[in-house]
């Protein structure tokens, strides 16, 4: 960015501005003087005399003119013609003029010749009207003397044709070159503007300081050098220069050194002061000032002196104030700042405390996107972290640009010229002064060389984020610019500046973004043709309080974005509220709201030509409320053309005709569509001209009063009347509303009114042809994708509530009625309406006994389970475009009573097996409980019960009993005995036996006890060897538990025999038996014996056999 260094002069308050390398400068400032901006040109001009040739002592360059023309337009300009003077000089002037005029026979133009001899911008003190030729003819001549007490530096002289008739007989004004009215015509044809110059003998300037490596520049060494041009008529030989550096600190250094360089007259020369070893945090200023010349005194000591501020480049992060911190104040770091600029990325972080001072940041070296600037409070309480001055009337003696005056005149609390990249967050900017009350100045180099000529320069991408902004209380009109809290001056060109989530305070207006006017001298000049625009400005979530004449003026921006802001006042002396003109490009104004009780009303103005109808303005979202007044209107679209209202809430009191509307509307191609405009004192609802607007439709018109709106000046009390007169709002409405609560000016909607459905809307048949996408939420955030859209700012989204949900289950008893009920409310007294639908589908009234399948309770007649049990739920819908709702599923059992079908059956089970019992039963069973000899078993709550693995202690009698309802609360089945039985075995085997020829046999087996089930027997089969033996009739008992064999015969008689006995358990085989020939050996016969009478005795036989056990 390239740098600019802005001088002032004391007795003007003009800006001056000099290209410089690497510092801040303050000069002298007669030694720096240029023209002064002598603003004043007469407006009204007669006849055309011009001069042909203007000269002082017989320059060799005189001016040289050319007869005036068609072309001529009065205005004059600077001949750039420079005639050089010495203080208390005779000057000697010859002109010669073309084109007189004459009256009655005589030359009737006056020349008059003015020079500003204190360069104060006017031609009004005393000696400076120096001459005055009467009856100017072809040529004239004359002198005037150059006063001996003039400052050196140039001065304008001005010539001008006075018309004598005018000047002589109506107004006597000829001794002011500024005075000229319709009826007093001072300016005769042609004026010009000569430059004369004052010199001395001997005159060497300090015009500039610099570094030899221009900032920024890192910590080390660097040469501090002047630039001394001679200004005098004698070559310099010789001169000494004093130089003093002076820390933040206040510690010094100080020398002298001679130059003696020969230096002619005008030439300049840049000269070594001290190379200066610069730290990393710390500014200096170095004082430089020429002590003697040519071994003698300056013949003009005004300009011997000069002084600068330098310091390294910033980069990284640094304190403020507190303990031991890198800068005192915050003046200290944009001093460095300014002086130094930046080489990487710079934030302050400021320690907690109150700063009063003036923080001036100003041309910052090397400032780019890359190396952004941040100031904001250590701590993030924007409330701590204060920074306040009590901005100066008038200039203080230093000129410089560290508190320099502006053509607004005094001294802001914070000045940012011509500084890009910088933002402040989450601190205070205080204004103290109540004369001049400016927080925050915005400003850059302007251009003087012409009216016509734009300013340029200014501040881009500066950002207040979160930052209190304070003026003092100021109750009454804007008399100047300097009560304004945030104001851009001299027409610069700031762009990308943005506020967010500020709070202004006080003072007469709080912001004037101006680029419309050219300052010249402190007088604003309206410029022939805008001035390119500043682009995106942003205003976001700030809040405006206690505003005095008016709030806020965007004036020639492009694609600016305000939105989300407050307005508040309670001042009744604003004058024209919230102003836009000269808007271009993707203007926004959106989602604010706007609070003012002023007698004219708050006007919230647009104003200009927007040339782009492509891209149009839009203002949407808007509350805008006026509660008190008799005049003014509050949106005031005035002549500004390709303007959308849409969806704005404007509420107002005032009570006047044509004068006081809600919304008035001049120029062409405005669209209102989808607004309130509300009149409530009576006013008018809108006052439109002819022309003005397109589609305006889709809005609520209303007015207590007894005319609705007014269209070129004729009033119509009706919407049927209006709509007949303007063939606009066909669709629109005029209703009344109940607003919320309009004495603390909130203007929400609380209603569903069919009346308020706006474009868009399903029931007026708009759904999908809407402007969602031009607007897609309302001042909220909430979307407007619904299907009804309301007008206004607020977007109705009734909501449907369940409260308590009904119960996830219920029963009922089969034969009887049956009714679900649902509790349902809607907010914003929106209509519902209600379907129940059972397993999905809808229910239809009257069918299979349902009544009141659309109510919120749904009666079922001699409910049957199969027609009435289910799923049921109940769909919500209502109107104003809620959301559906619909209820949890309501799982709807019919009961009947418990009749048992099947009972469970007894069975004999093998040991280790498993078996199952189960029940079998009609009707509505609520649960099961297995019971074995009469003890419920765990876990046996089912229809089925499982025997697993079965042992003999499973063995029992089982039942199940069932529970029900409708008068059946219990229910059991019979017993089922499940008998455990072991596996078979064989507990004797048939063995062997005797037998004779002929003879019967028996065989047989027994099986244990254990294997043996009451009311069951084991299944016997008997073998002879392998074969299988069957009954014949000798044989018999073959499949029972004995084997008879009669008749037998010897091959009957073998030990061959087995028995197979089956169980309910399995199979066992005996062993093998049979028979043998059994016999019997005597082998002792008894022998005689005598015995007698009464004695025992006794025979013996011995015998032996075959036979097992035989004794």
């Amino acid at each position: 960015m390239k740098n600019f260094l802005r001088f002032v002069n004391p007795m003007n308050r003009i800006p001056i501005l000099f290209a410089v390398v690497g510092m801040l400068f303050i000069g002298s400032t007669q030694m720096f003087s240029q023209l002064a901006n002598v603003t004043c040109t007469p407006s009204y001009q007669y006849g055309c005399m011009s001069f042909n040739q203007f000269n002082i002592n017989s320059s060799a360059t005189p001016y040289t003119g050319t007869t005036c023309g068609t072309s001529y337009t009065g205005n004059g300009t600077n001949s750039n013609v420079t005639f050089n003077a010495l203080p208390g000089q005779t000057l000697n002037w010859q002109s010669t003029s073309l084109g007189n005029y004459q009256y009655g026979g005589q030359y009737d133009g006056y020349m008059n010749i003015y020079v500003d001899w204190n360069n104060d911008g006017d031609f009004l003190d005393a000696n400076e009207w120096v001459t005055q030729w009467w009856y100017a003819y072809i040529s004239a001549n004359g002198s005037f003397v150059v006063p001996s007490t003039v400052s050196a530096g140039p001065k304008r002289m001005r010539i001008m044709f006075d018309y004598w008739y005018y000047a002589d007989y109506y107004t006597g004004y000829y001794n002011n070159p500024c005075f000229s009215t319709s009826n007093g015509y001072s300016n005769y044809g042609d004026f010009r503007d000569f430059t004369i110059n004052i010199g001395f003998n001997n005159d060497a300037a300090v015009q500039s300081l610099s570094t030899s490596t221009a900032a920024p520049f890192a910590p080390g060494n660097n040469t501090i050098q002047a630039i001394i041009k001679n200004n005098g008529l004698n070559t310099i030989n010789s001169m000494d220069i004093n130089y003093t550096i002076t820390t933040s600190s206040g510690s010094t250094t100080s020398g002298t050194i001679t130059y003696s360089t020969p230096l002619a007259g005008q030439a300049t020369a840049t000269v070594p002061i001290l190379t200066y070893n610069f730290p990393a945090v710390g500014a200096v200023t170095a004082q430089v000032t020429v002590s003697t010349v040519n071994g003698g005194t300056d013949g003009n000591p005004t300009n011997n002196s000069g002084s600068g501020l330098f310091g390294a480049g910033l980069n990284g992060t640094y304190t403020v104030g507190g303990s031991s911190p890198n800068f005192a104040n915050i003046k200290e770091a944009c001093d460095q700042l300014t002086a130094g600029g930046t080489i990487g990325a710079v934030t302050f972080n400021i320690r907690t405390g109150t700063y009063t001072e003036a923080a001036n940041i100003a041309n910052i070296p090397g400032n780019t996107s890359t190396k952004p600037i941040v100031f904001q409070s250590e701590d993030g309480n924007k409330n701590t972290c204060v920074l306040q001055f009590s901005g100066l009337t008038t200039p203080t003696a230093n000129t410089g640009a560290l508190l320099n005056t502006t053509s607004v005149g005094g001294t802001p609390t914070l000045r940012l010229n011509n500084a890009d990249w910088v933002t402040f967050k989450n601190m205070t900017i205080t204004a103290l002064n109540l004369t001049y009350n400016t927080a925050i100045e915005l400003c850059g180099p302007a251009s003087t060389a012409a009216l016509t000529t734009q300013a340029y320069g200014g501040c881009d991408f500066v950002t207040f984020d979160n930052v209190v902004i304070n003026g003092q209380q100021n109750t009454g009109a804007l008399a100047s610019m300097s009560d304004v809290l945030i104001v851009s001056v001299n027409g610069t060109l700031n762009s990308n500046v943005k506020f967010n989530s500020c709070t202004f305070n006080n003072a007469a207006c709080q912001m004037y973004i101006n680029r419309n006017f050219f300052t010249i001298g402190g007088v604003y000049i309206s410029l022939s043709s805008p001035p390119p625009a500043q682009s995106n400005m942003q205003l976001t979530n700030n809040t405006f309080n206690n505003f005095g004449a008016f709030p806020l003026r965007f004036d020639n921006t492009a694609d600016a974005t305000v939105t989300g802001n407050i307005w508040n006042s309670n001042n009744t002396i604003t004058q024209r509220g919230i102003m836009f003109t000269q808007n271009e490009g993707n203007f926004r104004f959106s989602k604010n709201r706007a609070k003012a009780p002023v007698a004219s009303g708050l006007e919230l103005l647009f104003f200009g030509t927007r040339t782009n109808n492509s891209i149009r303005g839009l203002v949407s979202n808007n509350f805008v409320w006026v509660p008190t007044g008799s005049a003014g209107w509050a949106i005031n679209n005035s002549s500004s053309l390709n303007m959308d209202y849409m969806h704005n809430t404007v509420y107002t009191l005032a009570t006047g005709t044509t004068n006081a509307a809600a919304l008035n509307i001049t120029g062409s191609g405005v669209t209102p569509v989808n607004n309130i405009f509300y009149n409530a004192a009576g006013g008018p609802a809108v006052n439109v001209t002819s022309g003005a607007v397109t589609g305006m439709n889709y809005n609520n018109l209303y007015t207590s009063g007894a005319t609705l709106g007014y269209w070129s000046g004729t009033g119509y009390a009706t919407l049927a009347a209006w709509r007949s007169a303007t063939a606009q709002d066909a669709a629109s409405t005029s209703a009344a509303v109940l607003f919320n609560n309009v004495s603390t000016g909130n203007f929400d909607l609380t209603t569903v009114d069919a009346n308020l459905y706006g474009y868009g809307s399903t029931s007026n048949g708009t759904y999908g042809l809407g402007i969602r996408s031009r607007v897609p939420d309302d001042f909220y955030g909430t979307t407007r994708s619904r299907t009804e859209v309301f007008m206004g700012a607020h977007q109705i989204v009734p909501v449907i509530t369940i409260n308590p949900p009904p119960p996830a289950t219920l029963s009922g008893c089969a034969n009887s009625n049956f009714t679900i009920t649902t509790n349902a409310a809607v907010t914003y007294n929106a209509q519902m309406s209600f379907q129940w639908m059972r397993n999905g589908s809808p229910l239809s009234e009257g069918v299979n006994g349902f009544t009141g399948t659309k109510t919120a309770s749904l009666t079922m007649t001699n409910a049957q389970p199969s027609l009435h049990g289910g799923d049921y739920a109940l769909s919500i819908t209502a109107s104003g475009g809620a959301d559906p709702a619909i209820t949890n599923i309501i799982a709807v059992t019919i009961n009947a009573p418990i009749d048992i079908v099947k009972h469970p059956d007894s069975r004999i089970l093998c040991r280790n097996n498993e078996t199952s019992l189960s029940v079998v039963a009609n009707g509505t069973i609520l649960g099961y409980q297995w019971q074995k000899d009469g003890q419920n078993i765990s876990g046996a709550t089912g229809p089925i019960y499982v025997v697993a693995n079965a042992d003999f202690v499973s063995s029992g009698r089982y039942r199940c009993i069932l529970s029900g309802t409708c008068g059946t609360t219990t229910v059991t089945t019979n017993d089922a005995v499940i008998y455990v039985s072991s596996s078979t075995i064989i507990a004797r085997d048939p063995g062997q036996k005797g037998a004779a020829e002929g003879s019967t046999g028996y065989l047989d087996v027994d099986v244990a006890a254990s294997a043996q089930i009451p009311g069951y027997s084991p299944q016997f089969q008997w073998y002879k060897g392998t074969t299988m033996l069957t009954d014949n009739g000798r044989i018999t008992g073959t499949t029972t538990s004995q084997l008879t064999i009669r008749n037998m015969s010897l091959a009957d008689i073998t030990a061959d025999y087995h028995c197979v006995a089956t169980g309910i358990c399995g199979q066992q085989t005996s062993a093998k038996g049979g028979f043998y020939v059994s016999s019997v050996t005597i082998q002792n016969q008894p022998k005689n014996q005598e015995l007698c009478v009464g004695k025992d005795g006794s025979l013996l036989v011995v015998a032996s056999s075959n036979i097992p056990g035989a004794s």
